[in-house]
């Protein structure tokens, strides 16, 4: 953090922290324990209220506001008790059969240690701790019963603390703040609907939302400083047991968990004042529970709908994860802000599920529907007028949903399951805008989500039995680490480790079936993220990110449809687009630096087994993978500035994988029918100038795509059975390393890139001994289409230097079968015929050397430009040695000394004297870091000053932006990548259930941690 706000945190700490030693500690603590079970119409409320030790600062002094301590009851089921129908259900024979409405809430209220000046002073020390704990099992039996047995019930904990916040207008507000919650409202269900009518049924809703608003600051032209501990802990509910066997209507388990986390913790904001945050906030979150099941699997619903059932046996599992936090953000308007924050969240819902469908009709069905969506607004930045800094360590669990195992032998549409899986991470981290102030951000965020599982289903000699469909969808979607400047500065610096997933592996077996064990899968992944790009006018930007994504959606599928009709067959189109754009800049009249690194994994479902031996209509299989990415990286726009972008990318594309089936002795079973995909879509290290601008894009790319694979199946002895059609294609479309300068300007285009993979593989079949079988149709289709290594120059300077090479195997065509010139259908050094340039017609045809081929503006500009030929002074496609320009000096105009026309493998930067390449054999593999490093034959003390880019602080020389590496992002003194650990907070031993920590602990540690 800057001086300023750290001498801000130093004072509160050791004086104001002091001074509020003598203002009093409030501590509550509250335990409920009912061991009463719920009667038939049972609801409870329970919200116990503390409010102590707040200030309010006035020109009369400080005065500390009146407490409150009570606890508000209210049980809405004491007065149903009361109703005749209650008063004869406690009679032996019930007459609400056992039938139950429960409800069980628990939301304590914590209002303590906020500190609010109003033309005054007013400062708070505040130790305190709440935890309310209301534990209710519901059981009953509706067996051999009609409408009986059934429950409906509702587990809330809902925890809100409100501590720690310091608010100030025209006056000083300084809170020091330690605080710890919990509200634990749960508790198991069990009951059963056997042999009865209507019963046995389950209804519950269960909801964990902690709620913290802690160690905010705000300042309307005063100064508030707010020191805050935390921790909150909410958990609602637990598992469902029924049974619905030899029934009708009964043994149906409806479970709704969510786990919401709410928070809003460290932030500062100011209108003409100071406000400065430090903050460590904990806050867990769980919804339901789970328990092995009969086969030993965690299992949150289990139930059992077989043995003669009739809608029986049913789960449904919607289940949603959060959190749903604000934390660690600064702005201001003409102010300053700081706010130095680490968070840690865990959120579960819900788990797996567990029930049977056998010999039953419309039973042992699963329906699950789990999210898990953290959305996150954290570490950014914003200033009008002031300034502004963030410093931010994150980490995030959340967790929804589970495995679903059901069964559906010799039913009637029974076993089926329907999952709708989604996990979509929202996050905005470490952004920063700059208007007539600076603005300084740092974020590490580390998050992993997971929603839903494998799924599991048979249907044995079953009628529509055992059928499976799924569309998992993992898509994280986030803004990360950019920065925006206008009349001003803007610094931001980003480490993230992403981690998504949505469903699993997906089994349907069947013998001897109608309809059933068919599986149809839609698995869609992503990310969709837009990171470390920079954007300025009459500003300096400066970006940092390193990001790590690894997101899957789905998994393999496996079915059969053995001896069966229209039985075992399989459908799946996943999706794999990582979609990004990152290391991107634009700057007019200003100076920008972007630095990134990718590293991205994204892979949709997997696998595709099935069965249609001696079977009709049996063991098909449709795939449809699309393996694609949509990228833009590591390019940089200048107009009367400078803007300098490098990015590494390291992306795995993967859909679906090898197909394999049989319709051995079957009729019109065990055929295939693929359209596998291979998409490419990126576009990098190019540069583009104007009117005085100076442009540098740098970027190296690795890509492996993989969309399916190899085919087989079998038709022997059948009819119209192992055929095999498929259609693979790729298209590759990759601009990279080219160069747009015009008007005095100067721009260099740098890349690397290589692609492989495959789409589809081989395809085999036989039909021996049948009729229209083992026909095996395959058409690849391939095109790659680079368009790098071109520069275009008017009354400018364009240096482009870019390698390319690929290696995508289409079906059994390695290579593509159509690989177009690397201008496309153009070489680089071709241009079309124009009317008016005359001078096309002097390039030569082949390939040539760039440094022999004339410039083809030089005719157009000689006939335009009265008495003076612009050929004289105009670049030739080389670089000239030029002080002002760094990135020319830097490479010692050697690009003219060695031949452009790199061959596939070598770095961009391979032959040019004085260079090596750092690691790896295509440069920048391992990160913008290890680029490239300058040799012992040019010093790095003898590099020239980078014009321009003086004005962003730590850039004043070469030996700051190019010490050890090309384009290493320059140091600026501020506050580093890995936040400190905020010694002595560590919430998992800081905060412990019982008690919260000591306040001199805690102002001893906090004292440690910005001494």
């Amino acid at each position: 953090m800057q001086t300023w706000a750290k001498r801000g945190i130093q004072t509160a700490l050791v004086t104001g922290g002091l001074m509020m030693l003598g203002t009093g500690i409030a501590s509550a603590d509250d335990t409920i324990h009912p061991d009463t079970p719920p009667s038939a119409l049972d609801a409870s409320v329970k919200v116990p209220v503390r409010i102590d030790n707040n200030a309010i600062g006035t020109p009369l002094g400080d005065r500390h506001l009146p407490s409150v301590n009570r606890d508000v009851t209210v049980a809405p089921g004491s007065v149903a008790k009361k109703l005749p129908l209650a008063k004869a259900a406690a009679d032996d024979n019930d007459v609400l059969r056992g039938n139950k409405v429960v409800g069980n809430v628990v939301a304590p209220v914590k209002v303590t240690g906020n500190a609010v000046a109003v033309l005054g002073d007013a400062s708070v020390a505040d130790e305190s701790q709440q935890h309310v704990t209301n534990t209710q099992d519901v059981e009953t039996d509706g067996s051999g019963s009609g409408l009986a047995g059934n429950v409906v019930n509702l587990a809330y904990g809902l925890p809100i603390d409100v501590s720690g916040n310091a608010v100030a207008a025209g006056g000083t507000a300084t809170t020091l703040n330690s605080s710890s919650q919990s509200a634990t409202a749960d508790g198991d269900i069990t009951t059963s609907g056997d042999r009865g009518a209507v019963s046995g049924n389950v209804v519950a809703a269960q909801g964990a939302t902690p709620v913290q608003v802690v160690g905010n600051s705000a300042s309307l032209a005063g100064v508030a400083t707010a020191i805050s501990d935390a921790s909150s802990d909410a958990t609602a509910g637990g598992t469902i047991e029924t049974s619905g066997e030899d029934g009708a209507l009964v043994g149906n388990a409806a479970g709704a968990p969510v786990a919401l986390p709410v928070r809003v913790s460290g932030d500062s904001a100011s209108l003409g004042g100071v406000a400065d945050s430090l903050s460590s906030a904990t806050t867990t979150a769980q919804a339901g529970d789970e328990q092995p099941d009969i086969y030993g699997v965690p299992a949150y619903i289990e139930t059992d709908g077989s043995g003669g059932g009739t809608l029986s046996g049913n789960a449904v599992a919607p289940a949603v994860s959060g959190p749903a936090a604000v934390d660690c953000d600064s702005a201001n308007l003409g102010g300053n802000t700081g706010s130095l924050c680490e968070t840690t969240t865990d959120a579960a819902a819900g788990g797996g599920t567990r029930t049977f469908g056998d010999d039953s009709v419309l039973s042992g069905a699963i329906g699950a529907a789990p999210v898990a969506m953290p959305a996150q607004v954290q570490s950014n930045c914003g200033t009008l007028g002031g300034t502004c800094e963030t410093d931010h360590t994150n980490t995030v669990t959340s967790d929804a949903g589970g495995d679903g195992y059901t069964r559906g032998h010799d039913s009637v549409l029974g076993g089926t399951t329907v999952t709708t899986p989604v996990t979509g991470p929202v996050d905005a981290c470490g952004n920063v805008a700059g208007g007539g102030g600076m603005a300084d951000a740092v974020c590490n965020n580390t998050s992993t989500s997971e929603a839903g599982g494998n799924t599991g289903t048979t249907g044995d000699d079953s009628v529509g039995g055992g059928n499976n469909g799924s569309v998992p969808v993992a898509i994280p979607v986030e803004g990360l680490g950019n920065a925006g400047g206008a009349i001003g500065d803007a610094e931001t610096e980003v480490i993230e480790n992403k981690v998504s997933s949505a469903g699993g592996g997906n089994n349907s077996n069947d013998d001897a079936a109608v309809a059933g064990a068919n599986l149809v899968t839609v698995p869609v992944a992503g990310p969709v993220q837009v990171f470390g790009n920079g954007a300025g006018a009459v500003a300096n930007t400066e970006t940092e990110m390193d990001g790590v994504s690894s997101v899957t959606a789905g998994g393999p599928s496996q079915s059969k449809g053995t001896l069966g009709t229209l039985s075992g067959n399989i459908g799946q189109a996943p999706v794999a687009v990582p979609t990004q754009v990152f290391g991107v800049g634009a700057h007019g009249v200003g100076n920008g630096v972007q630095t990134a690194t990718n590293t991205t994994d994204s892979t949709a479902g997997g696998d595709a087994v099935t069965d249609g031996t001696d079977g009709n209509l049996a063991g098909n299989l449709v795939t449809a993978p699309v393996a694609s990415t949509a990228q833009v990286f590591g390019s940089a726009v200048a107009a009367g500035g400078d803007s300098l972008s490098v990015a590494d990318n390291a992306t795995q594309t993967t859909a679906g994988g090898s197909g394999t089936t049989s319709g051995e002795f079957g009729n019109i079973s065990g055929n295939i029918v693929g359209a596998q995909a291979l998409p490419v879509a990126q576009g990098f290290g190019d540069a583009v100038s104007g009117v005085a601008g100076d442009a540098t894009g740098v970027a190296t790319s690795t890509t492996v795509g993989q969309s399916g694979g190899d085919l087989t199946t079998n038709g022997d002895h059948g009819s119209l059975s192992g055929n095999l059609v498929d259609v693979p294609a790729a298209a590759l479309v990759q601009p990279h390393g080219d160069a747009v300068s015009a008007i005095g300007a100067q721009a260099l285009g740098v890349s690397d890139n290589v692609t492989t993979g495959s789409v589809g593989g081989t395809s085999q079949t036989s039909g021996e001994d049948g009729q229209l079988n083992g026909i095996d149709l395959t058409a690849p289709v391939g095109v790659d289409a680079p368009i790098y290594d071109v520069p275009v120059e008017v009354l400018a300077e364009a240096v482009a230097q870019g390698t390319h090479f690929s290696d995508v195997a289409v079906g059994e065509q390695d290579p593509m079968a159509l690989a177009l010139p690397k201008a496309g259908v153009l070489e680089a050094t071709q241009v079309p015929a124009l009317p008016s340039l005359g001078s096309m017609s002097k390039l030569p045809v082949g390939s040539t050397a760039r440094t022999d081929v004339p410039n083809p503006f030089a005719e157009l500009f000689t006939s335009t430009l009265s008495g003076h030929n612009v050929t004289d002074t105009l670049p030739m496609n080389t670089v000239k040695p030029r002080s002002a320009d760094p990135v020319t000096d830097v490479l010692g105009n050697l690009f003219a000394e060695a031949p452009l026309g790199v061959t596939p493998g070598q770095t961009p930067l391979d032959g040019v004297s004085g260079m090596v390449p750092a690691q790896g054999a295509h440069g920048l593999a391992n990160g913008a870091a290890g680029l490239v490093t300058l040799s012992p034959a040019l010093p790095r003390t003898a590099a020239p000053v980078m014009p321009g880019l003086d004005a962003v602080p730590g850039l004043d020389n070469v030996e700051g932006a190019f010490a050890g590496n090309l384009v290493q992002t320059p140091s600026v003194d501020r506050l580093p990548v890995q936040t400190p650990a905020l010694s002595g907070l560590d919430t998992a031993s800081a905060l412990p259930t019982a008690a919260a920590p000591s306040l001199a602990d805690t102002q001893s540690r906090l004292t440690n941690l910005v001494g």
